[in-house]
């Protein structure tokens, strides 16, 4: 398996022993994770599930002889530091630093109350916000910062949260760390001003050389409960360069090359034409459908974005109650990104209002896909591709030769790097017909060639003698005379109609167009 494999298997193992692990409360052995809804069941949750998932290990002190199970792979121990038996969770799992649990916490009697309910509800307690949150010490724990401990906010279901908070540190002995959180219960360490807690740890497991954080969030709101949350990030521990797959660093190395190839190639272009001529050289539009159509699509983007925040607020007005997708704006913004992006969750709120619901879903489908995607984009597209057409009349992209051409490149790049000389090749030209028939505009860099060069002989000519350029003069006279009376002679046909038609209207005879002493 490769490591992206590896990544999912990890993550979906830790899930099934932290996420979806049932443990027991007032007799009922089915609760889980997301059964959470009490602080109660969170210092269950804590002491049975958690701590215990960190007691298990292959090297136990209460089994010395586990640590020769693995005879082979216990050598990839040797270059971490510390206590590798307590450290260890299950099999080639190592805690790098041991676990904590923290708190954000806010102040109190920041919300209006009524007065109607201040004798029997003296202390009120305010949702979550930066400004509000408490910096006082709590129970012996003083607040820190998230600069001074090098964290980043944390976005929960119910809020973004800034600040480190109150910090509990564990241990990597299962006593002790019983000992602490029963400490923690004992003492209310969660209150009513409590708006989070975080459980967060981080593992290295050594087989595969994978790093994993791994945090567990329980969200408390101003009106009670819990709402738990976990997430499971798993990373390399080295990059694509260092990495034992060898395709990965094969396509690695080619990617880079490839992008160091071009860069070289198009800075050498700028030195020899210059930067002004290389960028106002009108080849240089790769995507000529999208330049000419560009002003047209921002317009278009725009007037998309219009009715999806609309209909964003028209779910979060009529489905915010019921559904969490739409509980908020941020939310409901996101359902209706993604059924723009053709995910209908149409069946999952059906049962709430079917009449509201069909009126919703339809019209979303007739005025964004069917008006709006189908009617303006394709017609945005589809005009900028004709007038691209019938401007440059382009060839079929032959999309084979080009890649020849570049794997030629690389080619010629290793010979030059391993015999210290360039190879010589047959100059092929691209007009012909043949094989390396390449449309010019697949070749800016031959095409700004081109034009540097007819630009500099139109500002240089040549010399040419009066017996030379007399001819040639009259030649070019002759041709635009030829011209200008092709394009004369139908309108003055057309003014003769018309003056004729006004001569019938008087009872004066026609004129005829023979009758004009016009030289055709």
């Amino acid at each position: 398996m490769n490591n992206t494999t590896h990544m999912y298997y990890y993550n979906d193992a830790l899930q099934c022993l932290l996420v979806k692990r049932a443990m027991t409360f007032d007799r009922d052995p089915n609760i889980k994770f997301g059964s959470i809804r009490n602080v109660d069941r969170f210092w269950v949750y804590t002491l049975d599930v958690f701590l215990k998932f960190l007691e298990k290990g292959d090297f136990r002190p209460n089994d010395p002889g586990a640590i020769y199970t693995y005879p082979n792979e216990t050598t990839f121990y040797n270059k971490i530091y510390g206590n590798m038996v307590e450290r260890n969770i299950y099999h080639g799992n190592v805690l790098l630093g041991p676990p904590r649990l923290r708190q954000i916490r806010v102040k109190d009697g920041l919300c209006i109350r009524n007065p109607v309910f201040t004798k029997n509800a003296p202390t009120c307690y305010a949702p979550y916000s930066w400004s509000g949150e408490s910096h006082a010490s709590h129970r012996g724990y003083r607040w820190v910062s998230m600069a001074e401990d090098g964290v980043t906010p944390i976005n929960g279901i119910l809020d973004w949260y800034f600040g480190a908070g109150f910090i509990q540190d564990l241990t990597y002995n299962y006593t002790k760390n019983v000992e602490i959180i029963t400490n923690l219960r004992d003492s209310e360490w969660i209150s009513r001003n409590t708006r989070i807690v975080i459980i967060e740890f981080n593992l290295y497991h050594i087989m595969t050389d994978l790093l994993e954080i791994v945090k567990l969030r329980f969200e408390q709101p101003s009106f009670g409960g819990l709402f738990p949350s976990a997430t499971f990030t798993a990373l390399r521990r080295h990059s694509i360069f260092a990495t034992s797959d060898w395709v990965l660093q094969a396509v690695g190395y080619c990617y880079y090359l490839m992008v160091t190839l071009f860069t070289v190639r198009e800075i050498a272009i700028i030195f020899r034409i210059g930067f002004k001529k290389y960028i106002r050289s009108y080849f240089n539009f790769t995507d000529f459908t999208c330049y000419l159509s560009a002003n047209e699509l921002i317009g278009f983007t725009v007037v998309l974005l219009i009715f999806l925040m609309a209909y964003a607020e028209c779910g979060l007005a009529l489905f915010g109650v019921n559904d969490v997708k739409f509980c908020s704006l941020s939310n409901a913004l996101i359902s209706i990104m993604s059924l723009a992006g053709r995910k209908f969750a149409y069946q999952e709120i059906t049962d709430k209002n079917k009449v509201k619901t069909g009126i919703y879903y339809i019209s979303f489908v007739l005025i964004v896909y069917v008006l709006l995607v189908l009617h303006v984009c394709l017609g945005i597209l589809v005009a900028a591709y004709d007038e691209v057409s019938a401007t440059l009349q382009t060839k079929k992209t032959k999309v084979t030769t080009v890649i020849r051409m570049f794997f030629i490149s690389l080619y010629d790049l290793l010979y030059w790097l391993i015999f210290r000389k360039r190879r010589v090749r047959k100059k092929v030209d691209i007009d012909a017909e043949g094989e390396w028939e390449v449309d010019h505009h697949l070749i800016p860099q031959m095409v700004s060639s081109l034009t540097a060069k007819r630009t500099h002989s139109i500002s240089d000519p040549a010399f040419l003698t009066q017996d030379m350029y007399l001819p040639l003069r009259m030649k070019r006279v002759s041709t635009r005379l030829h011209v200008l009376e092709e394009v004369l002679i139908p309108v003055l046909k057309r003014f003769l109609r018309y003056y004729n038609h006004l001569r019938k209207a008087q009872g004066l005879n026609v004129i005829l167009f023979e009758q004009l002493d016009v030289d055709i």
